[in-house]
């Protein structure tokens, strides 16, 4: 193999000038294949791995449009994140509970509301409430060290319940095991003690934030002009859109409106992937053209070595030694093919990105060298085979005979 190799770079630097010219043209083709193969499977191992966070895996129901806002008299004594909601969306916490209910297994609805407290204990320390309905903490599988979690019948009584987090616990109350311990907050110049019924996990949700159920003292309002329905991820997202669109408005008419990220990673998808296949597709042309041209021109070269392929059976060469020898002379053009094309697809993506700030999606260099080597191998495999068969054929004493020069 060694011998082999050794004489075939032999004959490919006798004929370097050749040579250069079918590494460049194959190297061009392979760099722009590597790039828009290596962007499209890219492309859609990201879209799995977006499909799976929790920002397109949430669809916010809200009302198609603006007028009739609700007046200040009757939003709830806190402002909540609810401010600038379309207001022609109008249920209670009854009409979300039947939503709920009415969503398959792995689907969770719910709405979100937040206020800030300063609380001058020991230290003086700001916290973030933030009430919400059970399907918050089973969407968001926030789990719970101590205690439990409030359920529907706190958020119809209205029940003053908290949820904490194990560090807030323990720097408030000395302990994780904060169940029982009491929270005070002033608002209006009203003070609302709120127990402790559950410690989150060490690590899960945020120091500063703090849970309560809807409907509690702090959050009395029945009035809801939006919720968000979570998606599992065991469902399909797509499917689970065309779900939630159905019951929407089963259940709630056409006053209401699913808006989706997921919409819109559809349409930028929609606009890319065409794009791609059909530059890849110009590509590929291009380079079975390619191809086609350099076959000829490796068939000249191997007719020209028709004597000298003689003269080494003669010596003893197997048939299969001649042909392996000018194979590996082509898949030798092939595999630096594929290293320069991989370089020149690095670099061009590079040079697009900083210069014309032109935002290609990034292909890993293990992708990117696995799609070139396996372009170049193939390409190589094709303009080589035919010409080192031919030779493979011919007949010794003709070839012997045969007065066409080279070496």
């Amino acid at each position: 193999m060694g011998v082999r190799l050794f004489f075939a770079f032999r004959h490919l630097t006798k004929q370097a000038l050749e040579s250069l010219l079918i590494i460049l043209t194959m190297g061009i083709g392979i760099a722009v294949l590597t790039t828009v193969l290596g962007s499209y499977l890219s492309l859609n191992q990201q879209l799995h791995t977006y499909l799976q966070n929790d920002h397109y895996r949430l669809f916010s129901i809200t009302g198609r449009g603006s007028e009739n806002a609700p007046s200040l008299r009757s939003a709830p004594p806190i402002s909540p994140d609810s401010a600038g909601e379309e207001a022609s969306l109008d249920i209670n916490l009854m009409d979300l509970e039947e939503v709920q209910h009415s969503l398959p297994r792995g689907m969770f609805a719910f709405h979100t509301q937040s206020a800030r407290f300063n609380l001058h204990l020991p230290r003086k320390l700001d916290l973030t409430l933030i009430a919400t309905s059970t399907g918050f903490y089973e969407f968001y599988q926030l789990s719970l060290v101590a205690g439990e979690w409030f359920v529907d019948d706190d958020i119809e009584e209205g029940n003053p319940v908290l949820i904490v987090s194990a560090e807030l616990a323990n720097d408030l109350f000395g302990t994780h095991n904060a169940l029982g311990q009491t929270v005070s907050f002033e608002s209006r110049g009203v003070s609302h003690v709120y127990t402790v019924i559950g410690v989150l996990e060490a690590g899960v949700g945020e120091y500063h934030t703090v849970y309560a159920p809807l409907g509690s003292p702090l959050f009395p309002g029945a009035h809801l002009h939006s919720f968000s329905v979570g998606i599992s991820d065991e469902l399909n997202l797509v499917q689970a859109l065309e779900e939630v669109q159905g019951l929407v408005h089963l259940h709630l008419g056409g006053v209401a409106h699913v808006q989706s990220n997921l919409a819109q990673l559809q349409e930028e998808l929609a606009i890319m992937k065409p794009i791609l296949r059909n530059i890849g597709l110009f590509a590929a042309i291009g380079l079975v053209i390619a191809v086609i041209n350099i076959l000829n021109l490796m068939l000249a070269r191997v007719l020209r070595r028709v004597k000298h392929a003689g003269l080494s059976m003669a010596l003893g060469s197997s048939r299969l030694d001649i042909f392996l020898q000018f194979l590996s002379e082509a898949i030798i053009l092939g595999m630096v093919s594929s290293l320069l094309g991989m370089a020149i697809s690095s670099l061009a993506e590079l040079w697009l990105q900083n210069t014309w700030s032109i935002a290609i999606h990034q292909v890993s260099m293990v992708l990117r060298f696995f799609i070139s080597i396996g372009i170049g191998g193939a390409a190589s495999f094709l303009f080589g085979f035919y010409p080192a068969s031919q030779i493979m054929q011919m007949d010794l004493v003709q070839a012997l005979r045969t007065d066409v020069g080279g070496s």
